[in-house]
């Protein structure tokens, strides 16, 4: 798991209010959804799951959605976008 590889602390099936439960939850601030192509055919899927984005985003998360191709074609680009918004997000709450 990519998020083992950068040391960052991590809940697996977390349950938000409005939301439900996401995939992983990463240092506290950041959502990862690992999206299936079987469970996003079509366009309802995209619009749920944008919604679900802007509840996370309204109790001041971020959430990612990388593809299946790019977390296991590009992993270093699925790793470093982990780690720019978990230090970004850290870093504001520090402010």
């Amino acid at each position: 798991m990519l998020v083992v590889g950068l040391g960052l602390p991590y809940e697996l099936q977390v349950v938000f209010d409005d939301v439900g439960r996401v995939d992983i939850l990463v240092a506290g601030c950041l959502v990862l959804e690992a999206d299936s192509r079987e469970a996003h055919e079509g366009w309802e899927p995209h619009i749920k799951d944008r919604g679900r984005d802007l509840a996370l985003a309204k109790q001041g998360l971020a959430s990612l959605r990388p593809a299946y191709q790019h977390t296991m074609k590009q992993p270093d680009l699925v790793r470093d976008a982990i780690w720019g918004l978990v230090t970004q997000q850290q870093a504001f709450i520090l402010r």
